[in-house]
């Protein structure tokens, strides 16, 4: 990569950080992440887990989210006494605890994303129709390599 590209991409990310963290500090986010009384910790752990097709073992659950294993365990704790995550022993292994994320926690992540979505849109709003297309069609390039990885 030379350095004009190099710098170009630099100042794409940067234009990238500036705007979704914009979106993301909207209040009505935090707000709903408040009211639905999850701690970051938690909020993480049930992205993680929306986003895994099987369970997850506790240690993976730490490593991934970059916690140690006891705030991992007292996180899952919270989530399972409010039938957010559903906690298992392993089959063949039963020190091992398996977690997945439960209808309730599906339901949560999606009441979260669908507020910031409606951020998103209110940013989106201000575009005319041709900004619009454009910035789709510069987007999708990113959502094939992004989807090709799920």
């Amino acid at each position: 990569m030379t350095s004009r590209t190099q710098s170009s991409t630099r100042a794409l990310a940067e234009a990238f950080e500036s705007l979704s963290t914009r979106m993301l500090k909207s209040a009505d986010v935090f707000r709903t992440v408040g009211d639905l009384e999850l701690s970051v910790t938690q909020y993480k752990m049930l992205t993680l887990l929306d986003d895994e097709d099987t369970e997850l073992s506790l240690k993976e659950v730490a490593e991934r989210l970059g916690l140690s294993f006891p705030a991992v365990s007292r996180a899952v704790d919270g989530l399972c006494q409010r039938a957010y995550v559903e906690r298992r022993e392993d089959e063949t292994d039963r020190r091992i605890k398996r977690v997945r994320t439960a209808t309730a926690g599906a339901e949560v992540i999606s009441a979260v994303r669908g507020v910031r979505v409606e951020v998103i849109a209110r940013e989106l709003e201000g575009l005319t129709d041709q900004q619009r297309s454009r910035l789709a069609a510069a987007l999708a390039p990113l959502l094939e390599r992004t989807e090709a990885t799920r």
